[in-house]
């Protein structure tokens, strides 16, 4: 390491521990955020100055002159003004341990805040290191992929922004994502938990290559705590202090809704309410309106170690009416005689992929000597359970061949409303020969989870295919499509399965694999990797060639 480099992390970690202090003599509160808070937490990136926020007083907004004069006369060997030749003077922080000719100064910024302080300022997202008040590694993380995602919502041309996307930026990114010595500590704030977990999913869809390192942050995001501590006072006034006997407890709101009524009684698992005693006005139930007396025996909370369970996500919800409206569907068509596999997003789902499946496509397989049509297959689903399944007619009814849409109706009993676009699962049916699929036989189906699937290496190339697909057309909502397969192939070429066709190289399997759809994807894979270079490796070892010819 460059020993001005060194020279450099002296001086602002000595800033950063000097100015704190001092205007914490002021009695003025600060926080040090951006660069400085980043590097103070193990990020590799230097900074070249200080910033630090200002938390107004109660005594009003602080004068920036008074503060400058006291950090001067409170310590002139370190805080002076320094003249800049372009800029007005600035005070700057000196550090003696760092001689001559060396650099032995760094600029401190202070950010004055409003009363009442900016919501990203609020107490639950103020950390530590070093003894110091920072904005945690995680809030800096989402405030700059926030940042990015509001270049990308505002270039004309997406595609090219994410081909020749802002480089520093990413970079800062990068630098705040956790690593085998860093963890991120996620705040028990859930405003800020659910803005970051979909800010961080939004990023992990527009830059797959970052999918991995952001899946357990957004993981850790959803996941819903409660730490709620319940503070009760007797009626002359005097606190109860119950909450480190009641602090295990799961005060969810689902848990409220239901021990919340007219009356309201502690009780345990572990003693019955003989064992609660009371006498005189020392009672042991409260009512609604009513204040606590003190109860003669002690509340014990219960023994058992089990966890409380974790609320489901809505991600969550829908995987599993996914998979159940799959197996309904397959269960259908082979009672019907058809032999079915699935593909899409379902079939990433069950080959490994995080993201849960928002609809089905199944691909079926009709018996030799009979003609079945999509529309026949769709009616014989419906017939099949005609409770839960029905037939929409397709938004353009006035075409030459109107086709109807098959949806599973999602009741309030399988996930809670709108976790499905209007309640409904879609199903979309293929035959062979559509978008280049194949007939499968039954030993080239393959088996998760007790549903059948297409071959990994059908499934690859055929989201690679949807990628090209969406991306081509005008419609925006259709680019978004596009980059949720391209982050789907990132996370399928880091799966397992992919380890087995770097050795067996199907691709030359026509039963598979057309000679058209391997041109094709040939193409694709082409131009996938020159949007994508960090994949370029993994399409080699799959024996794909990449030279710069067409």
């Amino acid at each position: 390491m460059a020993k001005s480099t060194v020279n450099r992390k002296t001086i602002v970690s000595n800033a950063a521990h000097d100015v704190v202090k001092a205007l914490q003599q002021y009695g003025l509160k600060c926080i040090i955020v951006h660069d400085m808070a980043a590097f103070l937490q193990g990020s590799n990136i230097v900074p070249k100055d200080v910033k630090l926020v200002v938390l107004p007083s109660s005594g009003g907004p602080p004068s920036k002159e008074g503060i400058s004069n006291y950090l001067m006369s409170h310590c002139p060997t370190k805080f002076r003004f320094r003249t800049r030749k372009t800029e007005t003077d600035a005070l700057s922080y000196f550090d003696s341990s760092v001689q001559p000719p060396k650099k032995t100064f760094c600029d401190f910024d202070l950010i004055y805040l409003p009363n009442p302080v900016p919501p990203q300022y609020r107490e639950s997202l103020i950390g530590e290191a070093e003894g110091l008040p920072v904005t945690p590694l995680i809030c800096l993380l989402v405030y700059k992929v926030t940042d990015l995602l509001e270049q990308y919502d505002a270039a004309s041309d997406k595609i090219d922004f994410i081909r020749r996307s802002p480089k520093k930026i990413l970079r800062h990114i990068r630098a705040l994502l956790p690593t085998s010595t860093r963890s991120l500590h996620i705040p028990l704030d859930k405003a800020f938990r659910f803005e970051a977990a979909e800010c961080l999913e939004r990023m992990s869809i527009i830059f797959p290559e970052l999918s991995n390192a952001l899946a357990p942050l957004i993981r850790g995001c959803r996941t819903t705590h409660s730490n709620t501590f319940v503070r009760l006072t007797y009626p002359n006034g005097s606190s109860i202090n119950v909450g480190h006997l009641i602090q295990k407890l799961d005060f969810a709101a689902t848990r409220r809704r239901e021990i919340l009524s007219d009356s309201l009684t502690i009780n345990t698992s572990l003693s019955s309410q003989s064992n609660v005693r009371a006498s005189g006005g020392d009672a042991a139930v409260l009512k609604q309106g009513s204040k606590l007396s003190p109860v003669a025996a002690p509340f014990v909370p219960p023994t058992s170690k089990s966890k409380p369970k974790t609320e489901k996500t809505v991600a969550d919800y829908r995987s599993e009416v996914v998979c159940l409206v799959a197996k309904k569907v397959v269960k259908i068509l082979q009672e019907a005689g058809v032999e079915c596999a699935l593909f899409g997003s379902l079939a990433c789902f069950l080959y490994g992929n995080k993201r849960p499946p928002n609809d089905l496509d199944i691909l079926i397989f009709p018996p030799s000597g009979r003609l079945m049509t999509a529309e026949y297959l769709k009616q014989v689903v419906a017939n099949g359970d005609p409770d839960h399944f029905t037939l929409d007619w397709g938004k353009n009814t006035a075409a030459a061949h109107p086709y109807r849409v098959l949806y599973y109706s999602v009741d309030s009993g399988l996930a809670p409303a709108n976790t499905f676009h209007k309640d409904k699962c879609k199903v979309d049916i293929l035959l062979p020969g559509i978008m280049h699929l194949p007939h499968l036989s039954k030993s080239e189906i393959k088996w998760k989870n007790e549903l059948p699937v297409v071959p990994f290496s059908l499934l690859l190339l055929q989201k690679l295919q949807g990628w090209d697909d969406h991306r081509r057309l005008p419609e925006p909502y259709q680019c978004e499509k596009s980059i949720t397969d391209a982050s789907d192939v990132h996370a399928l070429l880091k799966l397992e399965h992919v380890v087995p066709l770097r050795f067996a190289k199907p691709w030359g399997d026509r039963a598979l694999f057309s000679e058209e759809f391997i041109s094709l994807s040939v193409r694709r894979v082409k131009e996938f990797t020159e949007l994508f270079p960090s994949c370029k490796d993994d399409w080699l070892r799959l024996g794909f060639e990449l030279s710069s010819e067409a």
